[in-house]
């Protein structure tokens, strides 16, 4: 083997190394959207729940004073 056969078939291994990487890459991306809608809802329902404990913790404090 020559060394332009050996630098064609680095350049072509390598151009395959960056597809890859571009799809690895846009992959990742997509899985990060996900993670971030998850962790939004995720607040999202910790928030309303915690409205909804501070409501029922209210309600048993006027049943227990008769308010």
């Amino acid at each position: 083997m020559d060394l332009k056969d050996l630098l064609s078939r680095t350049k072509c291994e390598f151009k395959g190394l960056e597809s890859q990487l571009q799809n690895d890459l846009k992959q990742l991306g997509n899985i990060v959207q996900e993670v971030v809608a998850a962790a939004i809802g995720y607040q999202t329902v910790v928030k309303e729940n915690r409205n909804l404990y501070n409501m029922v913790q209210d309600l048993i404090g006027q049943f227990a004073y008769g308010a």
